[in-house]
């Protein structure tokens, strides 16, 4: 276990093997703890699911980057919102089926 790192992330997540190279783990494991630092949060304003991945670009949330994400989050979807970051986006189609952004 590396220290300072989120104990569910290294319960849930692979450790990477990189004997020659520990920068890269610590790397790897920081990536992960920015995905979950930047997890969104749903409100009565936004209406989105309660958590969700985020890109963190601004307040609004795309689809390309939403799918980019959920497919690295994959890895942990033991832990992570990842279904409900698509649903934001089913949640709000319209009746003849389009989806924003």
């Amino acid at each position: 276990m590396n220290a300072g790192v989120n104990p569910d992330l290294q319960y849930n997540l692979q450790e990477p093997e990189l004997p020659a190279r520990e920068d890269w783990g610590k790397m790897y494991w920081k990536t992960w703890e920015l995905l979950v630092e930047n997890m969104g949060h749903g409100s009565n304003r936004n209406s989105f699911s309660e958590d969700y991945l985020d890109a963190a670009f601004n307040g609004n949330i795309f689809q390309l980057g939403t799918c980019l994400i959920v497919q690295f989050a994959s890895y942990g979807f033991k832990i992570l919102p990842i279904l409900q970051s698509l649903d934001n986006f089913y949640q709000k189609q319209e009746p003849d089926g389009y989806i924003c952004r």
